[in-house]
């Protein structure tokens, strides 16, 4: 498939815009559910700058502990999560 200058042009401008106006983690988070579908489950969010695949088998090992934990987590920037952690503190 051939892009036309234009549209690789505009593909780049999007990419550009879509960088700067989401918020900080929005492209970061990862889901993972609960293990145990049947209970009432609560959801832990971290954040951290350790990247997911390293930090993928630590939260395997947490769920499988405590099986009724979803996990929201946010590949951040130090920066990012410093500032997430004194707004919402």
């Amino acid at each position: 498939m051939k892009w036309s200058r234009q549209s690789a042009l505009l593909g780049w401008l999007f990419l550009l815009i879509a960088t700067f106006i989401a918020p900080p983690g929005v492209w970061a988070a990862d889901l993972y559910p609960a293990l145990n579908k049947t209970a009432i489950s609560q959801t832990l969010t971290i954040y951290s700058s350790l990247d997911s695949d390293l930090s993928r088998p630590l939260i395997k090992a947490y769920q499988k502990a405590n099986p009724t934990i979803a996990i929201r987590y946010e590949d951040l920037q130090t920066q990012d999560v410093y500032e997430r952690v004194i707004k919402e503190s």
